[in-house]
């Protein structure tokens, strides 16, 4: 004979259950719009900062061109190269960024400096310099790129921060004037080693390279 027995839980049981799997699918909802919250506040966040940032830097590259004049592209040199007139000199728009940082440069009084117009030789001259400051040493300077022994002050590479842990003596290059030299340059008196190269010269050949931008 079987015998069946039916257990009826208590009504309190029964509701007591019901809150307890109702309170967990609640709880499961709300954790999804907290975490979904969470998403959208981290994104908020982020988004808002890299806004900020962007700002800051318009605003800074805003005052460095403030006194530029942008110069009417011509057939001269092709349209990638964008030129200013600052202080009456004409730069190109990467030097003209690099300006403000430069003011902070701290020169010291055994650097070296290869001060040229381009296309006058610049490259020769500072090849002569490293090779007479280190002893003639011909495999070294050929080992190393002429960026990396002798950088390019106002370039972005290597970079101010890379010129400024550089050994001394530290032989610079720069197509800089005089007076938009960094204002360290002028109380400290390092070397100067200057090309001169005649007019017609340095045109053709200054011409001839901005054909190439």
């Amino acid at each position: 004979m079987l015998y069946v027995f039916r257990y009826a839980l208590p009504r309190s049981t029964s509701a007591a259950c019901f809150r307890l799997y109702g309170s967990n699918a609640f709880n499961h909802d709300n954790l999804k719009r907290i975490n979904l919250s969470k998403k959208l506040i981290t994104t908020a966040l982020f988004g808002g900062t890299l806004l900020v940032a962007l700002w800051c830097k318009k605003r800074k590259v805003s005052e460095a061109f403030r006194e530029a004049t942008l110069i009417n592209k011509n057939d001269l040199y092709k349209s990638s190269l964008v030129m200013y007139d600052y202080r009456g000199f004409v730069l190109p728009k990467f030097v003209l960024k690099s300006l403000d940082s430069l003011e902070k440069f701290e020169c010291r009084e055994d650097d070296i400096f290869v001060v040229t117009f381009p296309k006058t030789g610049t490259t020769w001259l500072q090849e002569i310099v490293y090779c007479i400051m280190n002893d003639l040493d011909f495999s070294s300077a050929a080992v190393k790129s002429i960026e990396d022994r002798f950088p390019y002050l106002e370039f972005v590479f290597p970079g101010l921060a890379t010129i400024n842990k550089m050994p001394s003596p530290r032989f610079i290059k720069t197509h800089l004037p005089y007076s938009l030299l960094p204002a360290d340059v002028h109380q400290k008196k390092p070397k100067f080693l200057m090309v001169q190269c005649g007019n017609i010269t340095w045109t053709c050949g200054c011409t001839k390279m901005t054909q190439m931008f």
